[in-house]
């Protein structure tokens, strides 16, 4: 769609530019996030809406993604977005991606996630997440 071209084009706001990349094409599904983006605009505070709906989105994808994909640049931004919106609702997926180890010994998640989400419990003050691992 010729939003979804413009809105990966525009670059306004660097949680709109993530959600664009997520999203990937343009899907009618998303509509509701594509108006919260619109309502965003270039306000540098993120407005409720785009908070409760980007948050959602980040932690489903987060969730889905596979092994093979976790390098990829913009996961750990999406880690780091998703402790900045989602507060309390975002940890259990921070502590998955921080704890979250392959036979009991080698962490799922590359480093740059793992500091992300180490980061980002810890301004949250949940300090019994943190796994210096």
């Amino acid at each position: 769609s010729k939003l979804h071209g413009r809105l990966a084009h525009q670059r306004a706001h660097l949680l709109t530019n993530l959600l664009v990349s997520i999203m990937g094409q343009f899907k009618q599904s998303n509509k509701l996030i594509y108006q919260a983006i619109l309502e965003q605009g270039v306000t540098e505070k993120v407005v409720p809406k785009l908070a409760d709906l980007a948050s959602h989105l980040i932690k489903t994808t987060l969730t889905s993604l596979p092994t093979c994909s976790r390098d990829d640049q913009w996961v750990s931004d999406a880690v780091t977005w998703l402790g900045r919106l989602g507060a309390n609702r975002a940890n259990p997926v921070l502590n998955r991606i921080l704890k979250e180890k392959k036979y009991l010994v080698w962490p799922v998640w590359p480093a740059e996630c793992r500091r992300a989400a180490r980061k980002a419990l810890a301004v949250q003050g949940d300090n019994d997440a943190i796994d210096e691992r």
